[in-house]
């Protein structure tokens, strides 16, 4: 690792590079974690257009970098591998992309998500888009275990180096892109078995350090990982960290970098509004799922790079009414691509601070209707999939809950232990629920937009102490992230000091003891060790290797048909999961006071049937199609615009 000092002192003695003599405008844009809402790129494209013509006026230009997290989530994208993505991307014209943890999901070329033949490469559909594409795919600290190095696939690279602008004017950008380090626990484990992810800093002072020498004026990191603020409290001149995460991963990576020594850091991961200046650098990040992209301009010349602007996220389709309408919704605002001054909004409002405050100088943004037509069969193909009825009416929306207990967890987890006969418990993370079940005639779609993720099956039998032990390790305060939903038990759960203390009562209200033993199904997502995993070997892990968890479900949906709505699921009085003294499962920090969990953040991505409500832990079953409100549920749409995981983690 190249020390913080070193790399101070080695970028001062590259401030002498040759630099345009003229001041020229370069605007970095950034997008973050599409997961395949490829629809959206063509009102990307027309702001794009936009801002391109009036950088390239200027004698400046456009810098178009993605943070990662670009194919994963819908049937567009998931029924190629991330084909069509890459199509887009080619012709709106990127320069480079970060790889994120969920690249990784699609595994081998073709519909097994992992390994099943001696022949499979567990990488294999990833590098297939990276050679797709007429970008590079950057993943500096993703080494290879057998060479120590970075990986080495075709078209991938730790940095690349573009150039902006025309002739003597012109301004060489490197660009770095990073992954988080949290890598490994957030996708199949086994997709990246022989990889590991490098610290962000140490990785980023020696590529930005070696971009230097090689004549990069601009050093741009686009990393799949953020950081989380309260978004009301984005304004000029976004110095104001007070609301924000201190210890989150970009933030940290910031803190560390030494001054002048990187220019714009686009972050992602976190699905969150980032448009912050941390230590000098400004960090940028625009929510989720092709709703926006963020941006900042820059001044190049003779003296240095200076920062002009830090733009909030802007939305591509108009208001926030519109963030998750179908793209012939999309009504773009009029967009004013004028080089922001450091106290601009950038929200295409515009503020009395900047440019923007002059409504005049807005210009119109259209959809890009050539790029959707170039898209067309891949979106064709899908919305036929997606409209396939299942023959299931839900009376009213199923939402998701990623950290507390929900009706959709319920549902997802008794329809798997119903898919999966021989199973005592089944278990769902909260992360792989991506959507609501939204009310009406439940159609594929939203069984895919519940759970776009192409998940199998996995069993394992464990002892009473061993699930007890994976419960009291997902309920207590230390705990990061989702809450497991569980159907064939209920918890009773006392909190000591944060720390969780669980009792596991079965459907007949027995207790189960320390040697009992249980056969548990989850996600081979789960059971290989992701967001906490079940503690372990993987020898005793069965995985099935047949057809993605939410083909299962939707049959078993299907087979029930009727009407199912969430109060079959989800009982106030009588929740599986009891917390003493707390309204939510997971237990508080010990200095935190009695308050209920907050739900997650609007997230998309599920659903599974319901047990009764006399038992709701008890079994999977549901009511006649006569009573609508005991019978078998759907699911709801995982990936999609409207719900998807917008402030969680994807898994």
């Amino acid at each position: 690792m190249l020390p913080v000092a070193s790399a101070s002192l080695a970028w001062t003695l590259l401030c002498g590079l040759a630099a345009p003599a003229k001041a020229v405008p370069v605007s970095v844009l950034g997008t973050n974690d599409l997961h395949g809402r490829v629809e959206r790129t063509a009102a990307l494209a027309g702001h794009l257009k936009v801002l391109r013509a009036a950088r390239e006026q200027a004698g400046g230009g456009v810098v178009l970098v993605d943070a990662g997290d670009m194919f994963q989530g819908t049937l567009e994208s998931n029924l190629g591998e991330g084909r069509v993505v890459v199509d887009a991307y080619n012709a709106l014209g990127f320069h480079a992309a970060a790889v994120g943890n969920h690249e990784f999901d699609y595994g081998p070329v073709g519909p097994a998500a992992t390994v099943t033949r001696p022949e499979d490469d567990p990488r294999g559909a990833l590098k297939a888009r990276a050679q797709q594409a007429r970008f590079p795919f950057l993943a500096a600290n993703t080494i290879d275990e057998a060479t120590g190095q970075p990986v080495a696939w075709p078209n991938f690279r730790p940095s690349t180096l573009v150039t902006v602008g025309r002739g003597a004017q012109a301004v060489k950008v490197g660009i770095v892109g990073v992954t988080t380090i949290d890598t490994p626990r957030t996708t199949i484990a086994g997709n990246v078995r022989g990889l590991r992810f490098a610290p962000l800093l140490e990785t980023v002072l020696r590529e930005a350090t070696r971009l230097r020498a090689d004549g990069a004026r601009v050093v741009v990191v686009t990393a799949h990982a953020g950081g989380k603020c309260d978004e009301a409290a984005i304004a000029p001149p976004f110095s104001d960290l007070s609301s924000c995460d201190g210890n989150a991963e970009i933030f940290r990576l910031a803190q560390g970098l030494p001054a002048g020594l990187v220019d714009v850091i686009v972050a992602g991961h976190t699905h969150q509004a980032l448009a912050h200046v941390v230590h000098g650098v400004p960090i940028v990040e625009a929510w989720a799922n092709g709703r926006g992209f963020s941006r900042v301009d820059l001044e190049v010349d003779d003296a240095g790079v200076r920062l002009l602007g830090v733009h909030a996220p802007r939305r591509v389709c108009g208001p926030k009414a519109n963030d998750d309408a179908p793209i012939a919704a999309c009504a773009p605002e009029p967009y004013v691509p004028g080089v922001a001054t450091i106290g601009d909004t950038g929200n295409g409002a515009g503020s009395a601070a900047g440019p923007n405050a002059n409504k005049d100088s807005a210009v119109r943004v259209e959809v890009d209707h050539a790029l959707l037509a170039r898209l067309g069969p891949a979106l064709a193909q899908a919305r036929k999939q997606r409209a396939r009825p299942l023959g299931v009416v839900v009376d009213d929306e199923i939402q998701r809950g990623y950290d507390k207990e929900s009706a959709l967890g319920n549902l997802f987890a008794d329809l798997m232990r119903t898919a999966m006969p021989g199973a005592d418990v089944a278990l769902m993370n909260g992360g792989g629920i991506r959507a609501h079940l939204p009310a009406g005639p439940l159609t594929y779609g939203a069984v895919f937009e519940m759970m776009p993720f192409d998940n199998r099956f996995a069993t394992v039998k464990l002892t009473g102490a061993e699930l007890r032990r994976v419960f009291q390790h997902n309920l207590s305060s230390t705990k990061k992230g989702g809450l497991l939903s569980v159907s064939g038990l209920t918890l009773s759960t006392r909190c000591v000091q944060g720390e969780a203390r669980v009792t596991l009562v079965r459907p007949d209200g027995r207790p189960v003891a320390d040697e009992d033993t249980l056969v548990v199904t989850t996600t081979d997502f789960v059971a290989l060790g992701g967001d906490g995993g079940l503690g372990v070997a993987e020898d005793r892990v069965a995985l099935d290797e047949g057809e993605p968890i939410r083909e299962h479900l939707a049959r078993v949906l299907a087979a029930r048909g009727g009407h199912v709505r969430s109060a079959s699921t989800l009982h106030a009085a009588t929740p599986r999961m009891h917390t003493d003294g707390q309204a939510g499962a997971r237990c508080l920090p010990p200095s935190s006071p009695t308050t209920p969990h907050a739900s997650p953040p609007a997230s998309p991505p599920a659903s599974p049937p319901a047990s009764p409500p006399a038992s709701p832990a008890a079994s999977p079953a549901a009511s006649p199609a006569a009573s609508p409100a005991a019978s078998p549920a759907a699911s709801p749409p995982a990936a999609s615009p409207s719900g998807a995981p917008s402030t969680a983690k994807a898994r």
